[in-house]
């Protein structure tokens, strides 16, 4: 029931007592001082008549002094005490508990209130598991290159290795895998604020599918990878090519980590309803666990392919009002499946 019923049948009944009191003393009082006179005593008859409603006038205001001091604490102990448990429950929110019970709260504006509360707690709580999380793995991720960089620069020094360009090579390659998380997490920032935004038109999508696969074209053929393309040239889509270019790249690159020599990948789209379905599958080793993969800092087991990637692949797909999953396929492999809009909407 909400507080505003409460407080109303709370005073209906508070003022509907008073009235009934009022009128039991004025006609018990009344009824007395009557019996009391003589008919023809007309003076009298006012005086005793005036002397009741001055009595029940002070008895009156008395009773109601005494009632609405009672209702009146009721009240307030009614309102406040929720108040306190929820700000108590604040408080340990503030300094950093979590999953705080709370009792059972009525059932109007105060315990939605508390509802909300309860919800904004369990909110934070996985927001900071999901921050530890990141932590521990961003920190990972960071110490395996340093210690790798470390050890080479070492033997270095102790003369324990000859400097050699292939060495060097490798110090750099490692320096890059530094450079590029800080970029990702950067990047990953930037399309987490609310203030970014993606500059979507009507365009064909085929010269963005092959434009972008044609910077892998490369890599396939040294790794003797099929990389097969097949984009009716009159599909279209409601798209920032920039951004959908980088959804591309994120893909391809995670496909390529997976798919071994002599493997395929396979790129093509399709119109789906309101939605432009592009679809990328490949013959790599598959993930046992493919809905976690656009979690921060997976992969799958036959990749080493770890990062933000597709983490930010995911919030990209979001920014243009479209789905993205992943699923491992009967045969072997994996199919990354985008769904996005093909229209404004």
């Amino acid at each position: 029931m909400k507080l505003v019923v409460k407080i109303t049948i709370l005073l209906t009944l508070f003022t509907f007592s008073t009235l009934i009191i009022s009128m039991y003393i004025l006609l018990h009082k009344a009824h007395k001082h009557f019996q009391m006179l003589d008919s023809s005593q007309n003076d009298a008859l006012l005086a005793h008549f005036d002397m009741a409603l001055r009595e029940t006038a002070s008895w009156t205001l008395l009773i109601l002094f005494v009632v609405i001091s009672i209702a009146s604490f009721l009240l307030a102990r009614m309102i406040i005490k929720p108040m306190h448990i929820l700000q108590a429950f604040a408080l340990k929110l503030v300094k950093g508990e979590r999953y705080v019970s709370l009792p059972s709260m009525p059932n109007d504006a105060i315990g939605q209130l508390g509802c909300s509360l309860q919800t904004l707690d369990k909110t934070l709580a996985q927001y900071e598991q999901s921050r530890n999380e990141m932590t521990q793995n961003l920190a990972h991720e960071i110490r395996n290159p340093l210690a790798t960089l470390k050890s080479q620069l070492s033997a270095f020094e102790d003369g324990l290795w000859e400097v050699t360009p292939a060495r060097l090579s490798n110090c750099t390659a490692e320096l890059d895998r530094l450079i590029g998380l800080v970029a990702e997490l950067d990047q990953l920032n930037v399309i987490n604020d609310p203030k970014f935004t993606i500059e979507r038109k009507n365009q064909f999508i085929a010269p963005i599918i092959e434009k972008t696969a044609m910077l892998y074209a490369p890599i396939c053929l040294s790794k003797k990878m099929e990389l097969a393309i097949d984009v009716a040239p009159h599909l279209k889509g409601f798209v920032d090519e920039k951004r959908l270019t980088q959804i591309l790249q994120n893909i391809f690159e995670n496909a390529i980590h997976a798919v071994e020599s002599d493997g395929r990948i396979q790129c093509y789209a399709k119109e789906n309803g309101q939605s432009l379905c592009i679809i990328i599958a490949d013959t790599g080793g598959g993930s046992p666990t493919p809905e976690q993969l656009f979690t921060r800092y997976v992969s799958s087991t036959s990749s080493s392919n770890k990062g933000l990637g597709l983490t930010i692949t995911k919030a990209l797909v979001e920014a243009h009002q479209g789905t993205i999953m992943m699923k491992n396929n009967d045969i072997g492999g994996m199919t990354c499946q985008i769904d996005l809009p093909r229209h404004s909407s």
